[in-house]
This record gives C-alpha cells, sequence and structure tokens, in this order.
C-alpha cells in the first residue's frame, strides 16, 4: 500500500516532465521550420528562378489600341509583362510608362516578348486614346499592346485572373489620384504567372525593379 501511495504520488513530476518535453520538442521544431521558410523566401528573392505563382486559366478578349479585337492566348508561346495601366492624364504614374519601358527595352527585338497593358479606366480609354498614349510615351513599338473593353468584364477579368485590382480599396475614395495597382506581372509561355513587381514602391521599387530584370531574364532564356 504504501509502495502504491509513493508511486501514485511521483505520478504527477513525471507528467509534467513529459510535458515539458513535449512543449520544448514543439518549440523547437517551430523554430526549425522558421528557420527553413525564411531562408526559402530569401533564396526566392535572390534567385534567378522565379516561383510559380498561379495559371491564367481563362481567355480574354478585349478591343486593342489599334481598333482590333485582342485575344490574350494569342500571347501563348511568348514571355510578357502584364500591368494595369490608362491612358486619361495623372490616372497613371508619370514615371510608370519610363520604368516599364527601361525594362522591356533590353529585348525589344525578341518576337517571343511583348507587353500587354489593361485599361484601368476602360470607360474612357478609347482606341484613338489608347494610340496616343503610346505614342506619346515612346511606347509605340512592336510588342506592345493596350486593351480596353466593358469595364466590369474587363475589371472582374484582371482581378480574377491577373490578381489586379482596377480601383485599390485605400484608394477608392481618392477620385483625383493613381487608384489602380501599379504592380507588373510576369508570365511565362505557358501563361503561367511567375512575378508581381512593385517597381513603384517609394522605398523598395529599385529592387523590385531589379528582380524584375533578373526573373524576365530567365524566364525568356528557359523556355
Amino acid at each position: 500500500m504504501m509502495a502504491e501511495a509513493a508511486s501514485s504520488k511521483e505520478t504527477p513530476p513525471q507528467a509534467l516532465a513529459w510535458t515539458l518535453r513535449l512543449c520544448v520538442g514543439l518549440m523547437l521544431g517551430g523554430v526549425v521550420v522558421g528557420i527553413a521558410y525564411m531562408q526559402r523566401n530569401r533564396y526566392e528573392a535572390n534567385s534567378s528562378r522565379p516561383p510559380y505563382i498561379t495559371k491564367i486559366e481563362r481567355d480574354f478578349e478585349a478591343l486593342a489600341e489599334d481598333g482590333s479585337r485582342f485575344r490574350l492566348s494569342s500571347m501563348k508561346g511568348k514571355v510578357y509583362l502584364a500591368a494595369l495601366c490608362s491612358a486619361q492624364e495623372g490616372a497613371t504614374s508619370p514615371a510608370f510608362p519610363g520604368l516599364l519601358q527601361d525594362v522591356a527595352k533590353d529585348h525589344a527585338d525578341r518576337k517571343d516578348f511583348g507587353v500587354v497593358l489593361f485599361s484601368a479606366t476602360p470607360e474612357r480609354d478609347t482606341p484613338p486614346a489608347m494610340q496616343a498614349f503610346l505614342a506619346r510615351n515612346g511606347l509605340s513599338q512592336a510588342g506592345w499592346r493596350f486593351l480596353t473593353g466593358e469595364p466590369e468584364a474587363l475589371a472582374r477579368y484582371v482581378k480574377r485572373y491577373l490578381r489586379l485590382y482596377p480601383v485599390m480599396p485605400e484608394q477608392a475614395a481618392l477620385p483625383s489620384a493613381v487608384r489602380h495597382d501599379t504592380r507588373v506581372v510576369l508570365v511565362d509561355r505557358k501563361a503561367n504567372i511567375r512575378g508581381y513587381y512593385r517597381i513603384l514602391d517609394p522605398d523598395q521599387g529599385t529592387e523590385y525593379l531589379a528582380t524584375l530584370r533578373m526573373h524576365l531574364s530567365h524566364v525568356l532564356e528557359n523556355p
């Protein structure tokens, strides 16, 4: 009886010890996973090989800057940059076209590369207005397309399949400001989205721009 009583008194400390071991094990496991996650993020940020994010599963037809009907599926087999833009004065940052052109010009002679701009203000962006915008910003060379269309359909498509926002939630109440998403999307030959780049970010725009150049070169050279 006394032995049994002693044994029962020893049980709580043993249970506590096992609980402590379990907690320590879980904590160490969490630390290891956290370190691995940070190392992977650091690798992806510095790697020339961009990740696969999602695939553009659905085609879209729109009105192009030259008045023709344009299907996004015609870009399959090509690498391209996609972005929202507006032909209306003040609705797109003046720096944006120049930065985009600066990235694209290194590959301007390639037939397997292009840039597709989706109108952020399709209710006002007509083909003549879009052509004038491209010409004004020196973007009229082959390989650049500017698309407009029915506002709701275009907004729905870019939000669902490109994950870009024609009107950023935090900008919705600022009608005179640049309201649209300013990220640039990198799409590979199989319509896989390989990256999003905030080239206008006031703090990290230069880094995003350098990463975009590196990732674009990798995707072009590795079909």
